[in-house]
């Protein structure tokens, strides 16, 4: 299997100075040797070299028989991939397009191989948060339900206990309210009185003037 996986390289690394320049658009000449490296190193002391990235999050260390695999290719062959990639006459821009993705995404998965137990971790992980953030809703809104009853309480208990001496100081104050409406009423309309008065004396005054001047 190591050496399988050796001879793809090897066929890689041969084939990239004769790839097409429209696959060159999805390939980085420059780190698919640097991915290489990283392979070839991994594959023969079975760890990652200090001075290469590593696998982050819940991702692993690939077992050889995934790093195979998915370097051959699940579906479709890495040989028939690197061909469309170096042949000279493009017969379909996407087909090459996707064997050039293809061929780089192999070479990544060296970083993000996530073992069975870690992808059920993660998702028993997961299914916590999304009980605990349940349950904190849950509290949430059970303490939002006791405090509105709480209020509720308090307000029929000073209803009960209060209630009859606040309508009457209610009342009180309403008559007390309508008691100075009346008497700043009565003092408008005298005051408008007055002064309808004083303007008809004023007027008849004018009009006898005039008669005595004429």
């Amino acid at each position: 299997m190591k050496e399988r996986i050796r001879e793809n390289l090897k066929m890689l690394e041969d084939s990239l100075d004769k790839f097409n320049k429209f696959s060159l658009q999805w390939i980085d000449k420059k780190k698919m040797r640097k991915l290489i490296s990283v392979w070839r190193w991994y594959v023969s002391h079975g760890y990652f070299n200090e001075k290469h990235p590593k696998p982050e999050g819940i991702a692993s260390n690939p077992p050889e028989s995934f790093l195979d695999a998915h370097l051959q290719g699940q579906t479709t062959p890495l040989a028939r991939d690197i061909g469309l990639c170096i042949s000279p006459h493009i017969s379909s821009s996407i087909m090459t397009e996707h064997a050039a993705r293809r061929i780089m995404n192999r070479l990544n998965m060296i970083f993000h191989y996530v073992s069975p137990e870690a992808a059920e971790q993660d998702r028993q992980e997961h299914r916590d948060r999304q009980t605990k953030i349940a349950k904190d809703r849950a509290r949430a809104a059970k303490a939002r339900e006791d405090r509105r009853k709480k209020k509720q309480e308090e307000l029929e208990e000073l209803i009960a206990t209060k209630g009859p001496k606040l309508a009457k100081d209610y009342l009180k104050a309403k008559n007390e309210q309508r008691e100075r409406f009346k008497l700043d009423h009565e003092q408008r309309v005298e005051i408008a009185r007055k002064q309808a008065a004083l303007i008809q004396k004023e007027t008849k005054q004018e009009m006898r003037d005039r008669r005595d001047g004429s």
